[in-house]
């Protein structure tokens, strides 16, 4: 006992449990840890709000860098700090003051980072007619008219894109020839 540092009671526990069983593995016990969920963890329901939150926010994707990132920007004057101050006021007014605290700071932030938004212009400025047409999309509930939106938009970046890969080719010329 005195090598193993355990006492007599401990001992005892183990060889009643080795007489009612014929299994050594009923000494050890299944570990218990992590069955049940933490008492602080915020349901699905809280979690879907805050990505409906911020999605009403209009984001914008670079025109010119569509093709490098599938980011998304925020408009620049939105930071962290006032998205979540305003969300706060929203969940109070929807859910008053009776219900769940809203999401920690912590939380909102990591959910925003899922989404792939920033808060800034993008490193490309963006195009007004790309931006129009995303917007008139997301607002749309005609489903004929927003599919023509869509359209229309696939038209306009892939007429962008043969203007680019044009430019592109005519660089590539004149490093050829004099």
């Amino acid at each position: 006992m005195k090598t193993f540092g355990e006492g007599r009671g401990f001992i005892d526990e183990i060889v009643k449990k080795k007489k009612n069983s014929s299994s050594a593995s009923v000494i050890v016990k299944a570990d218990q840890r992590g069955l049940r969920d933490p008492g602080n963890k915020r349901s699905d329901h809280d979690i879907q709000y805050v990505k409906n939150f911020i999605d009403k926010f209009p984001a914008y994707e670079s025109h010119y860098s569509r093709r490098h990132t599938n980011k998304k920007y925020l408009h620049q004057d939105l930071n962290m700090k006032i998205l979540y101050k305003l969300y706060k006021d929203e969940y109070v007014k929807d859910n008053g003051e009776e219900g769940l605290p809203p999401v920690s700071i912590t939380l909102f932030r990591s959910i925003f980072k899922t989404l792939n938004l920033k808060f800034k212009k993008p490193s490309n400025n963006t195009c007004k007619t790309c931006d129009s047409l995303t917007l008139q999309i997301k607002t749309c509930e005609d489903a004929n008219e927003k599919q023509n939106l869509e359209e229309k938009k696939t038209i306009h970046q892939s007429k962008a894109e043969s203007h680019y890969n044009s430019k592109r080719e005519d660089k590539e010329l004149s490093k050829q020839s004099d």
